[in-house]
């Protein structure tokens, strides 16, 4: 896809959500490109309040909850939801020093457990963990 044609696309965007009265912030809008080779010194633009306005450029963005990196490795959003799970079991044992082992398996399952979702993530064809240095 060219660069013109992206461009096109964010002005059809743009026109839509004036058609339909949304209204875009600009300043939560960006630009990340996948892809090894992938030239990024192409600027895009989009109107606010009759300005153009450059869209900000960035390599990794967080989008429903999932950490996105050009690269889409994944590697920073498990790396945030195993730190996350940890903290909470870190919380469980400060807070709750005479647990019977039952009791906390109920309240990991409750608590732990949800901060470590990692979300919709496939792994890459050949990669076979999560743990490899890459």
């Amino acid at each position: 896809m060219t660069k013109t044609a992206l461009q096109k696309g964010v002005t059809a965007l743009q026109e839509w959500t004036q058609e339909w009265f949304l209204k875009l912030n600009a300043s939560k809008c960006m630009v990340m490109s996948f892809g090894r080779n992938v030239e990024k010194s192409y600027t895009y633009n989009i109107l606010e309040n009759s300005q153009t306005k450059p869209l900000a450029r960035t390599d990794q963005i967080k989008d429903l909850g999932i950490m996105l990196d050009e690269r889409l490795s994944f590697r920073d959003h498990i790396n945030d939801k195993i730190n996350k799970a940890f903290s909470m079991l870190g919380t469980i044992k400060r807070n709750f020093k005479r647990l019977t082992i039952q009791s906390f398996i109920v309240l990991y399952k409750k608590h732990g457990k949800m901060s470590f979702r990692v979300g919709p993530i496939a792994l890459p064809y050949g990669h076979h963990s999560l743990h490899e240095k890459g």
